[in-house]
């Protein structure tokens, strides 16, 4: 049982992850051009020297992806299955909420911006 609680919170982890990584190469643009970069800027995310954490930013994608729904239907078994809160940790919770909410947020609301830095 212990093994699954680590596992469910590490799949909460990689939203986080990738949406801090998707904030600090955003933020590396802002400080670099002195304003929020946009889809269609001349100068891409990699011109910045932030080659790592590009890739770390693409593996993470594709962990988030994954996790999304990995750590959605562990949270619904447990609560249908074990119906124990304990299981849940919150600070992981909320965490995965973090990440997945600065994702939807990003791509609907500041759709430009979240092309420019995933370019």
């Amino acid at each position: 049982m212990k093994l699954i609680k680590i596992t469910h919170s590490f799949l909460a982890i990689i939203p986080f992850a990738w949406f801090v990584c998707f904030l600090i190469i955003l933020f590396a643009g802002i400080i670099h051009f002195g304003y929020v970069p946009k889809e269609g800027n001349p100068v891409d995310p990699y011109k910045l020297g932030l080659d790592w954490l590009s890739m770390i930013l693409t593996i993470c994608s594709v962990g988030a992806y994954m996790a999304f729904y990995l750590w959605t239907a562990m949270s619904l078994i447990f609560m249908a299955f074990f119906r124990s809160k304990k299981l849940l940790n919150r600070n992981t919770t909320i965490l995965f909420t973090i990440g997945v909410a600065g994702f939807f947020l990003f791509k609907y609301l500041f759709p430009d911006v979240f092309g420019w830095v995933l370019d």
